[in-house]
């Protein structure tokens, strides 16, 4: 605290110093608003980076809850990584989906004159809703994230759903009065430029400008997000140097109890002349079977050698490592929907207390 008032102290005086010297007063001729006298080789004198400290604001020296996209995209990949080679990670994804979707869900939409629409909508053999719901869990428990596009058909009004993976978003503009007004999507393609998308919730707007309702707009879905950020976190976020450390064990466990049962036999010749062991080694160039007879005399000595290697029982180890990443659950609440009509998404499974928690509002 009196460095910070020391430094606090500093920095009106040179903010003193300065704003005497831009009244035009003479160097030295009269007091400062700090009662000082203001050579104009103090005010020249004031070190640039020290200005620079002085003026530095919270957001400026990278205190945004927000991550970088380098981060962001390092983390994307890790988890998409583990569910592609980790059948425990992989199990996680697909055990919350489980949890949450069930055996399918069942739309109620009120009032009745839309649920013609939103029935047309969801069986429409371009959306197929009913079977697309699971890999959107999968999205968002992997990704943290779902970004979905929906394109009107302006012939009939129909609206057609696709995915996009969170992978391919590297930018979201928001409104800078209003982190949760986001405003569009930048996706990566193989153009430089990429593409930007209009979002859903601000381009029927009256003040989205002239490209207003457009025919194409994205959805944007986030769970695991800190508060004043605009990405979410993957579920596995917290486990994956855990699954990690888990895949490295089992791995050091399996070659441990490979070689603890190998052996290779040594025959020992005793007195042996020139030639001999050569015939020995020509003799016993292929082990011999198990059950085969082998004649020799008492200069002869077979001897079993294996590796000593202790390795005690570490269940306990193992089954720690596998509570920590237990320790994993599905989100309290799943995503919820932009649209202002009520719409009640049922899952088909039963309410078991951990279950209650992810399911109901």
């Amino acid at each position: 605290m009196a460095r910070a008032g020391e430094r606090l102290r500093s920095w009106l005086e040179r903010l003193g110093q300065r704003l005497a010297g831009s009244a035009g007063a003479r160097p030295g001729a009269g007091p400062g608003p700090v009662g000082t006298a203001v050579p104009a080789r103090a005010v020249q004198a004031i070190p640039p980076e020290a200005d620079e400290i002085a003026w530095e604001t919270p957001l400026a020296a990278g205190s945004l809850p927000d991550r970088p996209w380098h981060e962001v995209r390092a983390l994307l990949e890790e988890a998409a990584r583990a569910c592609e080679t980790n059948p425990l990670a992989a199990r996680l994804i697909h055990m919350t989906t489980d949890f949450v979707i069930g055996a399918g869900a069942t739309l109620r939409v009120r009032p009745a004159a839309a649920r013609r629409w939103v029935q047309a909508f969801w069986n429409h053999p371009l959306n197929r809703l009913s079977e697309r719901i699971y890999a959107w869990c999968d999205e968002l428990s992997r990704s943290g994230e779902l970004f979905l596009v929906l394109s009107r058909n302006p012939v009939d009004g129909m609206s057609y759903v696709r995915e996009v993976p969170a992978l391919q978003i590297d930018a979201i503009a928001c409104d800078p009065d209003d982190l949760e007004r986001e405003l569009r999507y930048h996706q990566l393609t193989a153009d430089v430029e990429g593409r930007w998308w209009p979002a859903a919730r601000t381009a029927s707007q009256p003040d989205a400008g002239p490209e207003g309702d457009p025919d194409q707009v994205m959805l944007h879905y986030a769970i695991n997000r800190p508060v004043g950020s605009l990405r979410g976190r993957s579920d596995l976020a917290q486990i994956l140097p855990w699954l990690h450390r888990y895949d490295l064990w089992l791995e050091d466990r399996v070659r441990i109890n490979r070689y603890k049962g190998a052996y290779l036999w040594h025959v020992r010749i005793d007195g042996a002349q020139a030639g001999t062991l050569e015939a020995k080694r020509r003799q016993y160039s292929r082990v011999p079977r198990s059950g085969s007879i082998i004649i020799s005399d008492e200069s002869e000595h077979w001897e079993a050698v294996s590796p000593q290697i202790h390795a005690d029982d570490v269940a306990a180890d193992g089954r720690a490592i596998r509570m920590m990443i237990a320790s994993v659950r599905p989100p309290k609440k799943p995503a919820t929907s932009p649209s202002t009509m009520p719409i009640t998404l049922a899952s088909s499974v039963p309410a078991t207390p951990m279950m209650r928690e992810t399911l109901l509002p």
